[in-house]
């Protein structure tokens, strides 16, 4: 870290006194970021860049500039805005320090912009469902229509492939609030034929959605890197030196956790091997701990299953861990740490600790079928985009302590910028799918182990 500095130090110095005194100003943005103790950063929320997961801010951008904000010893402020031509204008009023959502360098913006290659090259891809009927290059575009956000990076690309291939594609232009998850989501439910996206989005989709065709390229691949203003030398300077600096390994650990299809969980030998009359070889605990919370224990053992698939010793992609997949810092608040954080039973005691604490967040709920519904889509999700929901839901007139119909229909709201950048909404975008899932799963399987003793 001390090296660190020295180079910061050195390169300012080389820059105050190899500029003319007009220039300094523009020069001193490092200085200033690092005398303020803060990093500005730009970007757009989003199941790859940012978002949040069990209330902890994560995201293969976030964690990259974290990891920034961190060498040059500076907390880091994230600014969330609506588009990529937003970004830009904040950009060039100095409200953020850096674009740190993955943008398609631009000719005419190189004239005043520094792009930095944090992504690996992707390709826009067409977006469509499987079947005989899926086209399968892009010339098949020809006379068919296509759903594109406004103001998009991919409608400039599809703009020049359109002219390349003689103006028979037919762009249609969604309003400004419709974003490229909205679509995708549309031509999975049929509301659509065609979207596009670029790989690392359409990639991710394709996981919950495996009827999506994503096969079909449309044109070549394209760079998507951060941004700056290109008067912030010293700034510049020290992010090449310290993407220069960044270990391949672990790159490829956040892309391997944000950007690729990885397992969450396996299904473990143990559960194959319970006895009949048992649920798990951790009934004893589930029985133990469940009165604290005053819930069946079958229903805390349908959580551990959903959870870990009752595996002790497992990691998800997101670091979260155990049988009750709790995450290292929500651990930390219930007594785990690295030396217990998989003992079953240590493991079981804290995730009942958590779940009685969210049980506290939703106390005015009296109806305590209600009530497990919202502690479960809390367990899941973190109560942070719950409590988002129901925000919305009192805002629009539903009832904020109902679950189905009412707080759940409004957090499936939640991928749609009408409503995540709604003024109560303090949590942006979330995909709600796994969450939605989760509770009916959990439930599900909670009454079928009530065959059991």
């Amino acid at each position: 870290m001390i090296k660190v500095i020295f180079i910061l130090c050195s390169l300012i110095g080389c820059i105050a006194c190899n500029k003319p005194a007009a220039h300094l100003s523009t020069q001193r943005d490092l200085l200033n970021i690092v005398a303020n103790d803060t990093l500005h950063v730009g970007t757009i929320f989003g199941p790859t860049t940012y978002f949040y997961y069990r209330d902890v801010p994560m995201g293969y951008d976030y964690d990259l500039a974290k990891s920034f904000a961190a060498s040059i010893h500076t907390h880091l402020k994230v600014h969330t805005y609506n588009s990529v031509e937003d970004l830009y204008d904040k950009l060039e009023n100095g409200e953020i320090d850096i674009i740190t959502f993955p943008c398609v360098p631009n000719r005419e913006r190189k004239k005043e912009i520094t792009y930095f290659p944090t992504h690996r090259n992707a390709q826009l891809l067409l977006v469509q469902l499987g079947g005989k009927e899926a086209l399968k290059n892009a010339a098949q575009l020809q006379g068919k229509r296509i759903h594109i956000p406004r103001n998009s990076q991919a409608y400039n690309r599809l703009k020049n492939l359109n002219r390349e291939m003689g103006g028979e594609m037919r762009i249609v232009l969604a309003h400004d609030s419709v974003s490229s998850d909205m679509l995708i989501s549309s031509v999975v439910n049929g509301e659509i034929q065609y979207t596009a996206a670029y790989a690392p989005l359409a990639q991710l989709y394709k996981q919950y959605y495996p009827q999506l065709n994503i096969s079909t390229a449309l044109g070549i691949q394209q760079s998507l890197r951060w941004a700056t203003r290109k008067t912030s030398t010293a700034l510049n300077e020290t992010i090449s030196l310290w993407l220069s600096k960044i270990d391949a390994e672990e790159q490829d650990k956040l892309y391997t956790r944000y950007l690729k299809k990885s397992s969450t969980f396996k299904p473990h030998p143990y559960f194959a091997t319970s006895p009949a009359s048992s649920i798990s070889p951790y009934d004893q605990w589930f029985k133990e701990y469940a009165p604290q919370i005053n819930w069946d224990w079958r229903l805390l053992a349908a959580v551990a299953y959903h959870e870990s698939r009752f595996n002790p010793n497992t990691v998800s992609p997101m670091g979260a861990c155990g049988l009750m997949q709790l995450m290292p810092v929500t651990g930390a608040k219930f007594g785990l740490d690295s030396l217990n954080m998989f003992d079953p039973e240590a493991n079981i005691a804290a995730g009942v600790q958590y779940i009685k604490y969210l049980k506290m967040v939703y106390h005015d709920i009296e109806n305590k079928e209600e009530k497990t519904k919202f502690v479960l889509a809390s367990y899941n999700a973190g109560p942070a985009h719950v409590l988002d929901a129901i925000r919305l839901t009192e805002k629009y007139g539903g009832d904020p302590n109902i679950w189905y119909g009412n707080v759940e229909y409004y957090l499936q709201k939640k991928n749609d910028p009408e409503f995540y950048n709604d003024p109560v909404v303090r949590y942006g975008y979330f995909n709600s799918g796994p969450t939605r899932s989760y509770v009916q799963n959990v439930l599900a399987t909670y009454h079928r182990y009530l065959n059991k003793k």
